[in-house]
């Protein structure tokens, strides 16, 4: 072979692992975008299975220093009891395990999303980390499905994405309480496209895609684009504001 023609071989692959690098990515997207959606799922039926067995809303129950935990309540439907068992009730109030590793410092799969990249660990200062927030407007409120969403279940904003790091602040899963997360106020731009995590608020839904992975009070799921009009998220996180969504929801 000449130099010539192994120049030549050497064009080509280089034009092939140009092309097929993207591709690659494209697809590690697309699954990691599958994954999250489908964790999300898992989220909201966890939710109706516990409202159908305690007649409530999680967020009604025991609380951590007065905040309900929703994601600690929902641990036994989502095949996590065990974890669930590591807490010590007293009363109406919830504690950690004294034993390090356990309880508050469990890494649970479904409050991960793969697309999250922001932190390379999933536990810190003895807390595990979620990427996923319950929506404040939606928990709580001393009401079921059957009877809190006038607004329809269609129409209100059960989960959404938040990084695990945001602003160098950790999202942990056993802080997340219902006053966690200002889901009904406007969310700023930076939260709704790709962006440096350490500027994002986390006290809202962020992502460093395009758009935010939501999970709906019926059990949908569906990713709401950056240019969503604001109107229409304030009402999808309010389930009984009265309002309808918008066509471009």
């Amino acid at each position: 072979m000449t130099l010539i023609e192994l120049l030549v071989v050497l064009a080509i692959i280089a034009v092939l692992i140009a092309l097929i690098v993207p591709a690659v990515q494209m697809v590690r997207r697309a699954a990691a975008k599958a994954d999250g959606i489908n964790r999300l799922r898992q989220l909201a039926m966890a939710t109706h299975a516990c409202s159908a067995s305690t007649n409530l809303m999680p967020g009604n129950g025991p609380t951590h220093d007065g905040v309900p935990i929703v994601f600690w309540e929902l641990l036994p439907w989502l095949d996590q009891e065990a974890v669930y068992r590591e807490f010590i009730l007293e009363g109406n109030q919830i504690h950690r395990p004294g034993e390090p590793g356990k309880g508050s410092a469990r890494v649970i799969p479904a409050y991960l999303n793969p697309r999250d990249g922001t932190s390379t660990v999933k536990v810190l200062t003895g807390y595990g980390l979620a990427s996923f927030t319950p929506n404040g407007g939606a928990f709580g409120r001393g009401v079921s499905f059957a009877n809190g969403f006038p607004d329809g279940t269609s129409n209100t904003v059960l989960f959404g994405e938040r990084l695990m790091i945001c602003g160098d602040i950790p999202n942990r899963w056993f802080s997340a309480g219902p006053d966690g997360m200002v889901f009904g106020a406007v969310p700023e731009p930076m939260n709704f496209g790709v962006g440096d995590p350490a500027q994002c608020d986390p006290d809202r839904v962020c992502t460093v895609t395009w758009g935010i992975l939501v999970a709906m009070a019926d059990g949908s799921t569906r990713e709401v684009p950056r240019d969503v009009a604001m109107n229409n998220w304030a009402q999808a996180c309010g389930p009984d504001d009265g309002d309808k969504l918008g066509d471009d929801w």
